[in-house]
C-alpha cells in the first residue's frame, strides 16, 4: 500500500502493560509534551520560592530519578542496568536521609 494507507504511529508499551497497547497517538504526545514540561517547571519554580536551595536540589534529584524510572516503565527502551538502578537508589536514599536529618534539627 501507499504511505497514506499506513496507520498513524502510536506509542507502544513494554513494561507493566501488555505489549502493543496503544496509549496515545504520536500527535497527542507531541501536543502534551510541552504542556507537561511547562506545568512541571511552573510547579518547580513555585516550590523553589518556598524552600531553601539544598532542599530544592534534593527534590530535583528525586524528580529526575522518577522521570528516568517511570519513563522506562511506560515507554520501554533499553533495560536499566544495575548501575542505573544503583544510581536511582543512591539518589532516593540520599533524599530520604536528608529529609530525616533535616526533620531532627
Amino acid at each position: 500500500g501507499s504511505p497514506v494507507d499506513k496507520p498513524r504511529a502510536a506509542v507502544r508499551v513494554r513494561g507493566p502493560l501488555p505489549p502493543r497497547v496503544r496509549i496515545l497517538p504520536l500527535w497527542a504526545l507531541r501536543l502534551l509534551a510541552p504542556v507537561a514540561f511547562y506545568a512541571e517547571y511552573s510547579l518547580m519554580f513555585s516550590y523553589a520560592a518556598k524552600v531553601d536551595s539544598l532542599t530544592l536540589s534534593v527534590w530535583d534529584t528525586v524528580r529526575r530519578s522518577a522521570i528516568v524510572y517511570w519513563g522506562r516503565l511506560l515507554f520501554g527502551g533499553d533495560r536499566l542496568l544495575p548501575v542505573n538502578v544503583a544510581g536511582i537508589l543512591a539518589a532516593l536514599t540520599g533524599a530520604t536521609l536528608y529529609a530525616l536529618l533535616a526533620a531532627t534539627r
